[in-house]
């Protein structure tokens, strides 16, 4: 008798448990496409700007001036070649600036709006939304390999 009842109440919890990551995860899906589209919150959008952004970063990376040597304690005024440097740096801020970050609705939106991508960027944004953060928590964690070598700690 305490076996029969142990396995029903297991089997009972686990789809109890099953309903409810279930009807979590729709909910988290419809909250995703909700946000998604209030806010054009696009998956594509947002990797063609790190495209850009990293563009941008190895362009300046390959025409990059060596630095200039430090200056002395006598020296007060900062050299040419630091100030061609500081110039650099603020035309490159500049230019990363002028690709503003594609999250919400504005004027530029609206110029560039392609209705397939941003219903396929949406949908993409909000089945990430619905995975839950555990599964990011373990996916990122299988990226980096935190823990890469040794036994798991106990919990």
């Amino acid at each position: 008798m305490r076996l029969a009842l142990e396995k029903w109440f297991n089997d009972t919890m686990d789809r109890a448990s099953g309903w409810y990551k279930r009807r979590t995860q729709s909910a988290l899906l419809l909250l995703g496409l909700v946000m998604a589209f209030a806010a054009n919150i696009d998956t594509i959008a947002v990797a063609r700007w790190l495209w850009a952004v990293m563009d941008t970063a190895s362009n300046y990376a390959q025409r990059l001036p060596a630095l200039p040597a430090p200056a002395t304690k006598d020296e007060r005024k900062p050299s040419e070649a630091l100030q061609s440097f500081s110039a650099q740096v603020a035309a490159l801020d500049q230019q990363i600036t002028t690709l503003q970050y594609p999250i919400g609705w504005s004027k530029e939106t609206w110029e560039r709006f392609s209705v397939l991508q941003f219903l396929l960027g949406g949908l993409l944004t909000a089945i990430a939304i619905s995975m839950g953060s555990t599964f990011w928590f373990d996916a990122l964690q299988n990226l980096v390999k935190i823990r890469a070598t040794g036994p798991k700690p106990a919990r």
